[in-house]
């Protein structure tokens, strides 16, 4: 990956782009084959930078909230729903790029009996789609207030 120009933690805020860029991308949980390497400017002088390990540890951070998330739902709902909801979870948003997610949130239900995450095949699409279904269920009088 290439960031034209933008430099690295930029007062102008291309910096956090950068880096939802490279997440996004790159982002892994699980081993990976290749080191993960960029190309990086800092005032205007590009660099190449092996950001593998590091990638890895912030990806890491990342699963565990949303796998504390998805336990706390599964629990809030009747015991005799809990197994089919633990097998069927859906994984869909920018975390559903991160290469391995839906293991790492299988691992983490392993304690509550097992489960199955699958992660949609576009994010975005599902967004959209998701955002459509709200809109189309949304009373007359919220679109007045927009």
């Amino acid at each position: 990956m290439t960031s034209t120009d933008q430099g690295i933690g930029r007062k102008d805020g291309q910096g956090p782009q950068i880096v939802k860029r490279i997440k996004e991308k790159y982002g892994y949980l699980y081993d990976l084959s290749e080191p993960v390497k960029v190309t990086l400017t800092s005032q205007g002088i590009p660099a190449e930078y092996d950001i593998t390990e590091v990638l890895h540890q912030a990806c890491l951070k990342l699963a565990l909230p949303i796998s504390q998330a998805i336990q706390g739902l599964v629990g809030s709902f009747d015991p005799d729903f809990q197994e089919a909801l633990r097998n069927n979870i859906l994984i869909a948003g920018g975390g559903s790029r991160l290469k391995g997610i839906d293991r790492a949130i299988e691992k983490s239900l392993q304690a509550y009996g097992g489960g199955r995450a699958i992660c949609v095949d576009d994010a975005e699409f599902c967004g959209c789609m998701g955002a459509l279904k709200m809109c189309e269920d949304m009373p007359n009088d919220y679109w007045e207030q927009l």
